[in-house]
């Protein structure tokens, strides 16, 4: 079996811009002021060059920023609870009950998909800095943690597993 040779392309593969941890990153990132537009060469804002670098640092920060827009949204779900109690006196209590069901429901799918990322940025990012420090920047290990690095869009089927579970446990 040869080895194959590890380029970019092996090293983010697809566009991590694609996802919907990346776009929430950006419209929450841009609403706070930081994240700016950049030149045409590396995406349209500081959020995407930090997802296609191939440096264990940037994909960091770009974890870090990601996780911080699902606790935003959580939190922001999280105030809306509150408009269960005016609901509740002007709607009846099954309206009120079903606004704090659907509240508590998105605000455990945020934190799921914090959960997610925060996971691959306590894991694989140490992994991608041992093996950038031994030098092994080339090998399939790398390219391997690297990948990993980047949450994708398959763990809406783990989030949305965690808020189907929220309904059934506040019913």
């Amino acid at each position: 079996m040869g080895r194959t040779t590890v380029t970019n392309q092996a090293l983010t593969p697809g566009d991590p811009r694609r996802t919907i941890h990346f776009v929430l990153g950006r419209v929450v990132a841009r609403r706070m002021g930081g994240d700016t537009p950049v030149g045409d060469d590396d995406g349209d804002s500081l959020l995407a060059w930090s997802a296609s670098r191939d440096d264990p640092d940037s994909r960091r920060s770009y974890a870090v920023q990601v996780s911080g827009a699902w606790v935003f949204l959580g939190f922001a779900f999280v105030v809306a609870m509150v408009l269960s109690v005016p609901i509740k006196s002007l709607a009846g209590d099954v309206t009120g009950n079903g606004f704090l069901t659907a509240c508590l429901t998105a605000t455990m799918f945020c934190i799921a998909g914090c959960a997610n990322v925060l996971w691959r940025m306590y894991y694989y990012v140490p992994v991608a800095k041992r093996l950038a420090r031994r030098g092994q920047t080339h090998s399939e290990a790398y390219a391997a943690a690297m990948r990993r690095t980047l949450p994708r869009n398959t763990s809406l089927i783990f989030q949305t597993a965690i808020a189907i579970l929220t309904v059934i446990l506040a019913l």
